[in-house]
């Protein structure tokens, strides 16, 4: 009975040690995850930041240009997985507006010409408005060159 016993105690300090050594491995594991970043940085691309991370740690990465808009920015907000984060450039009171422009103002902007700005005008009709920049390739005909092409004349 007393090897008994004694074997039966073993077996649970070992489950014990075991289970303490993985919840100890979990606790210390560092969770990494991707971003885009895009617009006014140096060095546009896919970084790689740990959980706790914020904006002003992904600033510190890409190099910011000279002529970024940090102003409505949030450098305390925490980053997520597969975000994207766009650096606006500040070009003065000269930006276009995506949600008042009307067809003038659009054709404007690099790459945009009748045909396209009747869609952005219709698309941003049918939505109620814009709420984020990127939110501008959802019209037919805009992809993400064409983004990056008049991501510095727009503004919401």
């Amino acid at each position: 009975m007393n090897k008994i016993i004694s074997f039966i105690i073993v077996i649970i300090l070992y489950v014990s040690i075991f289970i303490i050594d993985i919840d100890t491995i979990d606790r210390n594991e560092v969770y990494e995850f991707k971003i885009d970043i895009k617009g006014a940085v140096e060095n546009k691309g896919i970084y790689t930041f740990k959980e706790g991370d914020t904006i002003i740690d992904a600033l510190e990465e890409c190099i910011v240009s000279k002529d970024a808009d940090l102003s409505g920015i949030n450098m305390s907000q925490k980053l997520y997985p597969e975000m994207v984060l766009v650096i606006p450039y500040y070009h003065g009171e000269n930006l276009i507006s995506i949600n008042s422009a009307n067809l003038e103002d659009l054709i404007k902007l690099p790459g945009i010409k009748d045909g396209l700005a009747k869609r952005i005008i219709d698309y941003r009709n049918n939505i109620g408005g814009f709420k984020e920049l990127e939110e501008i390739k959802n019209v037919s005909g805009i992809g993400d060159k064409t983004f990056e092409k008049i991501l510095p004349y727009i503004c919401l």
